[in-house]
């Protein structure tokens, strides 16, 4: 993808303010030198939004993602307690060795939707995954109320 640095560029690019790439995936021995990657509530729910408009890279390119995110094999976190009827897209992410449990979804269910985005580090693993699933179940109540 051309390297750190075009990564980085094009994440600026996008919008992200607070997101940063330092080293690659399972990098170890740059994460012991302290280089980590870093990233925001604000800046990945933004990309959702606008990738949820079809505002990323374009309507063909963006519902491809889409569809990769309805095809995440993790559902076990914020979509866990959702009402089959929605259409959930979601990316998770994890490091149990460092706490960390992740979620970021776009929950769709006729011409409404709604973003939600969990990044929790330095937890259990077992808590973090229940007030994900709780807080996707409140959200959907929220947002999707039958009338």
């Amino acid at each position: 993808m051309g390297g750190i640095n075009v990564i980085n560029q094009e994440i600026k690019r996008l919008g992200g303010t607070q997101t940063q790439l330092q080293r690659k995936m399972l990098d170890y021995q740059a994460l012991k030198a302290g280089k980590d990657n870093v990233t925001s509530v604000k800046d990945v729910g933004s990309l959702l939004v606008r990738l949820a408009q079809h505002r990323v890279l374009g309507a063909p390119y963006d519902a491809e993602m889409l569809q990769l995110m309805t095809n995440n094999a993790n559902q076990s976190k914020l979509p866990a307690l959702i009402n089959q009827k929605a259409t959930v897209y979601n990316k998770t992410g994890e490091f149990p060795d460092y706490g960390v449990q992740n979620d970021a979804a776009i929950v769709k269910k006729g011409n409404q939707a709604f973003v939600a985005v969990v990044l929790s580090q330095k937890g259990t693993q077992s808590k973090q995954i229940s007030a994900m699933q709780q807080l996707g179940k409140q959200l959907y109540d929220i947002n999707f109320r039958e009338k």
